[in-house]
């Protein structure tokens, strides 16, 4: 998603251009989209705390506050609940949306492989 909606914000922002480089991108695109390729790997390798790779998450997709541990993990919630009232998940499966939803008042952070 990160990469996507940036991609989406780029070709925006150099849509002119790529007419005139019929439909190659400009030098300045291309570095840009490499630096942000580059920054995208760094939040997947955070691994002292899952928040950090959450801040890097809002900060990458330019929400206008990042939202607090409180309040991301409120949107998680909120997300697993939808997606599993859609029949994505199944309660047969360890998974951390079981660890969260029966343990409501207490972080548990993701198990290191």
């Amino acid at each position: 998603m990160m990469l996507q909606a940036n991609f989406m914000r780029a070709l925006m922002r150099w849509r002119s251009k790529l007419d005139e480089t019929y439909g190659f991108p400009p030098v300045a695109m291309a570095a840009h989209l490499v630096e942000l390729v580059k920054r995208i790997y760094k939040v997947h390798s955070i691994k002292r705390d899952p928040y950090d790779a959450w801040k890097g998450f809002f900060t990458i997709l330019q929400y206008e506050r990042v939202p607090s541990m409180v309040e991301t993990e409120g949107m998680l919630r909120t997300a697993i609940s939808h997606s599993r009232s859609k029949g994505y998940h199944r309660d047969d499966r360890p998974s951390v949306h079981r660890q969260i939803s029966h343990n409501k008042d207490r972080y548990i952070p993701p198990r290191r492989w």
